[in-house]
């Protein structure tokens, strides 16, 4: 079963409303940082909001593209889309099934998300 919001603790109660308010109420994006499929690469997970559901989809770059702050194309980006979702628990699960915490998923900038 895909997990939903559940809050744990203080902390994380406040890091999942704050990831699902991104989502539902501002429609912005969330992101994770996850295991690259490549060595020499970095990659994360992204949520974000479209036509009443959620896309979810993989990111993953050079490694030196992200240390370097470097700019880069879509030549450098590898993205696989995991699929829309219609529920936040649906999305729970998509990400669970990369073997990434639900709760991780927060504000782009929190995890040096670069797009």
């Amino acid at each position: 079963m895909a997990k939903s919001f559940e809050f744990s603790g203080e902390r994380d109660n406040e890091m999942r409303m704050r990831a699902a308010n991104r989502l539902t109420m501002t429609k912005a994006g969330i992101t994770a940082r996850i295991a690259a499929h490549e060595p020499g690469r970095v990659a994360w997970v992204a949520v974000y909001p479209v036509d009443g559901g959620f896309m979810v989809f993989t990111v993953e770059i050079p490694e030196h593209l992200a240390d370097d702050n470097t700019c880069f194309g879509e030549e450098s980006i590898t993205r696989r889309n995991l699929g829309t979702f219609s529920t936040i628990e649906e999305v729970d699960g998509a990400v669970a099934s990369l073997g990434i915490d639900p709760d991780e998923l927060d504000a782009p900038w929190h995890n040096d998300y670069p797009l």
